[in-house]
């Protein structure tokens, strides 16, 4: 069990640096386009497929959103930042690396629990085999 949580901390740790290093590339290097809703389902529940003109042609892309997605309906139109180094990258104007941040803190308070479980497991099986020196 312990090794599943390992897995899923340094997962969340992966997943929030990317997060907040595409946020910091949009934040310097973004380009703002003009979207169109291709999908609002089968996403998740707080995001939309996009498509949005780039340099290299139609690119599409998948958008976090701080509504529900039914709140973007299918055919409509949003204006959105993409990195053009990267153009599937995709974000609302504006938007911050709130969830890098937050995978980042959830991912790391995670690493450190499982450290503290781990010290002391190793703690009582020292005690319970008498190796454990008095000081």
């Amino acid at each position: 069990m312990i090794v599943i949580w390992f897995i899923a901390a340094c997962v969340l740790l992966g997943v929030g640096i990317s997060n907040v290093g595409h946020a910091s590339s949009l934040g310097q290097h973004g380009i703002t386009a003009r979207a169109t809703v291709t999908q609002n389902q089968g996403w998740g529940r707080f995001a939309v497929r996009v498509s949005y003109p780039t340099a290299a042609g139609q690119q599409q892309g998948t958008l976090d959103t701080p509504q529900d997605s039914t709140s973007y309906p299918v055919g409509s139109a949003i204006s959105v930042v993409y990195d053009p180094a990267s153009p599937s990258v995709v974000s609302l104007p504006g938007s911050s690396s709130a969830s890098g941040w937050t995978e980042l803190a959830v991912g790391a308070a995670l690493l450190v629990l499982l450290a503290g479980f781990g010290a002391r497991s190793l703690r009582g099986r020292r005690r319970g085999a008498g190796l454990e020196v008095a000081g």
